[in-house]
């Protein structure tokens, strides 16, 4: 089966090609399926497909699987978010409820929350003192809300999403994220 004539119906497919010379041609073909959800259960396995086309001496065709890790981070989209609709959200009662803590920290908690919005794309909803409210969507529409306290040498989040995979593995990143401070 010739991956860029069908692509996977779990995804669109890519094409790319390229003139090297006159008599090369290199056209290559990603094929893949994801998405917020699956890239959340860890990345599917995706195909690369490429031809190398040489005219009157014949033509090679390669194939090569590997796999692409996207965090769920990159799927989330940096949103503002007021505080009257953020307390709204919340007390829906639609959303996930889950939380980590993670020891050792040592930066400030204006340099905790910067690293949150880089890495994870998040806005600050309100802040006080060593507390704030944290709010993003995935490109898929669902809300992410944060609960972000510093102790002394620590920090707890506390999460709530209308995707429990998710927020989970969001969690999870920014543990990994927060314990490298």
């Amino acid at each position: 089966r010739d991956a860029c004539s069908q692509p996977d119906p779990s995804g669109p497919a890519r094409v790319h090609q390229r003139e090297l010379s006159p008599k090369v041609f290199l056209g290559a073909c990603l094929v893949g399926g994801g998405g917020a959800s699956s890239c959340c259960l860890r990345a599917p396995i995706h195909l690369l497909s490429f031809d190398l086309l040489q005219n009157d001496e014949g033509s090679t065709h390669e194939k090569l699987d590997f796999k692409l890790h996207f965090s769920c981070a990159s799927y989330l989209i940096t949103t503002p978010c007021y505080s009257d609709a953020f307390a709204k959200l919340l007390e829906s009662g639609d959303l996930h409820m889950s939380s980590i803590k993670v020891d050792g920290i040592s930066i400030s908690f204006q340099h905790l929350l910067a690293k949150i919005c880089f890495h994870h794309h998040f806005s600050v909803v309100e802040r006080v003192d060593s507390c704030a409210s944290m709010y993003s969507r995935s490109i898929q529409g669902h809300h992410v809300c944060l609960l972000v306290k510093k102790g002394e040498n620590s920090v707890s989040i506390d999460g709530k999403c209308n995707d429990s995979t998710l927020l989970s593995n969001l969690l999870d990143e920014m543990k990994e994220t927060l314990s490298k401070c």
